[in-house]
């Protein structure tokens, strides 16, 4: 049956082009599995004893450990990334996107755009309608990486398409779809407390990821109508300076000046507080913000 005949009205064509979709991220280590043993370690008074008659079964000797570093079950190997995995709110989307001729004939005339559509809005991160392919072989491909920054939570949708002329002169559209999800890194709640001089405000962030979060900068930015303060209060156990050592003095200032500058939240749940001190604020000379000021709105500011 020729690409794209159907065997029945309504059934979809065959098409010659299909894509495949990888997300470039950090790969993971590869463990061996069953972990590696040295035979003595069980049996004290093991002896290998080779009999030219006895045929040696397959993979018997698999967890045999023939160098203590194989204890630790890693190889040379590193595994490439089976899915999109999980996503955070912040991060850089970036995926190895590769369309392939796997027909035995070429097609001609190949337009590809690759699109990330969320529940607002559909952007496109990489189209060749102005410059197709003149030819794609049989067995041949076309790759090429796309990026782009996530700035919205909820389903996401990688949309890669094609249209191709076939050899059969039938032009063809092919679109795949490939979705993940985008999740919040932080959870952050805030308590107020209004005093008769200030007010307080009570900000706790958590992590919600399964690793470390490192937070460089916390602030609060004040409505027109206060001023802020910050009273956090520094955490020794988590901000120490390193000892001095006069042959890696430049490595570790700069070690402990990032150190300093730099607040971690523990993965699973852990969390931060940080408290601001707000104060009305004087009256300005400038008109524009004195109708803020007065009108106030209730708004005390945003945390960044």
């Amino acid at each position: 049956m020729r690409p794209g005949a159907s065997t029945e009205a309504g059934a979809q064509p065959i098409h010659s082009l299909a894509f495949r979709v990888m997300r470039l991220c950090r790969p993971s280590i590869h463990i061996e599995n069953p972990l590696k043993f040295f035979p003595e370690d069980l049996d004290p008074v093991h002896e290998e004893v080779k009999d030219a008659n006895v045929p040696e079964v397959p993979f018997q000797n698999r967890t045999d450990m023939t160098d203590t570093s194989q204890a630790f079950g890693i190889g040379g190997m590193l595994v490439l990334p089976q899915s999109f995995g999980t996503i955070y709110l912040g991060e850089s989307f970036c995926s190895y996107i590769s369309v392939g001729n796997y027909s035995d004939h070429a097609v001609s005339s190949v337009g590809i755009k690759a699109e990330l559509q969320t529940e607002r809005k559909r952007v496109v991160l990489f189209d060749n309608s102005s410059n197709l392919l003149p030819l794609l072989p049989a067995n041949g491909r076309h790759d090429f990486t796309v990026e782009h920054d996530l700035k919205e939570i909820g389903a996401h949708t990688l949309v890669c398409s094609t249209v191709y002329t076939d050899a059969d002169q039938e032009r063809k559209y092919l679109p795949q779809y490939f979705k993940f999800t985008v999740a919040n890194p932080l959870a952050v709640r805030t308590k107020v407390r209004h005093l008769e001089e200030c007010t307080l405000l009570e900000s706790c962030i958590e992590n919600c990821t399964r690793g470390p979060l490192f937070l460089s900068s916390v602030r609060f930015e004040p409505a027109p109508a206060y001023t802020v303060t910050p009273l956090e209060v520094e955490d020794k156990e988590e901000r120490k300076e390193l000892p001095p050592n006069p042959d890696t003095s430049s490595i570790t200032s700069i070690i402990s000046k990032t150190l300093k500058e730099v607040t971690v939240v523990r993965a699973n749940g852990g969390s931060r507080y940080f408290l601001f001190q707000l104060k009305k604020a004087p009256p300005s000379a400038d008109p524009a913000v004195q109708a803020v000021q007065v009108g106030g709105g209730g708004t005390l500011g945003k945390l960044e």
